[in-house]
């Protein structure tokens, strides 16, 4: 079922960031989006897709950020992804159903999350795969 699910709604990292900025713009967050390096392998980039749409749903929903930078680079052999904003965090941070899934998601793929309130304010979202990820499954 969840194969049948994740395939109806896989769009790549490119449609997403621009439904990013698309959608941060309407809630009136101004985004930054940087991508360096060579496209990702595909189980990377869905992967990275999946964490954008979780990650920007999450700023506009929770955050009452004004600014969210978007950030997808290549370091070594592994790929990153870090959405930061600069939103009022919560006063305790527990992750939800979507954090959650992500990040089994990712441990199934031999990459990692990490997220929870920036000291002085924001939220981070940061994410690490290996460019040689499996299928998330």
């Amino acid at each position: 079922m969840r194969a049948a699910v994740s395939g109806y709604r896989s769009r790549d990292l490119a449609e997403e960031l621009d439904s990013a900025r698309a959608v941060l713009t309407a809630a009136g967050v101004e985004p930054t989006v940087r991508t360096s390096g060579t496209p990702l392998p595909e189980t990377v980039d869905g992967l990275f897709g999946w964490a954008v749409r979780e990650g920007v749903t999450n700023v506009v929903r929770h955050s009452r950020a004004s600014h969210c930078k978007i950030t997808v680079a290549r370091e070594g052999d592994r790929a990153t992804l870090e959405i930061r904003d600069d939103g009022t965090p919560p006063d305790t941070f527990v992750p939800g159903n979507g954090l959650t899934g992500l990040s089994e998601r990712l441990a199934g793929a031999g990459g990692s999350v990490d997220a929870g309130p920036l000291p002085g304010g924001g939220f981070r979202l940061a994410i690490r795969a290996p460019l040689t990820a499996g299928s998330p499954g």
